[in-house]
């Protein structure tokens, strides 16, 4: 059994029920995207921003998984639960990201816990 095996399944069956529902939408994307392109820059203010994900009054999550059985990710894949974002435009909303990642661990989980 994997180390985020129960993680996977469970946002397996979540993403099952919302794509049921209607409310998942799925892109594919490529090309690696280098933004923003200012060197040193990791804060970007609402003013800048058509929508403010994750505002800090909202309830966010931000983490990531990996597997070694990467049979059912997909490369480039992003999944979408609820509106657009062209939907939100002026809205401050709650945000949760989930990076899931395929390969083996060399057993970097081991060295970095003992």
């Amino acid at each position: 059994m994997g180390l985020f095996d129960k993680q996977f399944s469970k946002i397996a069956s979540y993403l099952d029920l919302r794509r049921n529902q209607g409310k998942v939408s799925e892109s594919f994307h490529s090309n690696p995207v280098h933004w923003p392109s200012e060197k040193n820059r990791n804060l970007v203010l609402s003013q800048d921003t058509a929508v403010e994900l994750g505002n800090p009054k909202e309830v966010s999550t931000c983490f990531l998984l990996w597997t070694d059985k990467p049979d059912g990710l997909k490369n480039g894949r992003i999944s979408v639960v609820g509106p657009d974002l062209p939907r939100l435009v002026g809205r401050q909303v709650s945000f949760g990201r989930v990076v899931t990642v395929g390969g083996s661990d060399d057993g970097l989980w081991k060295r970095s816990v003992t």
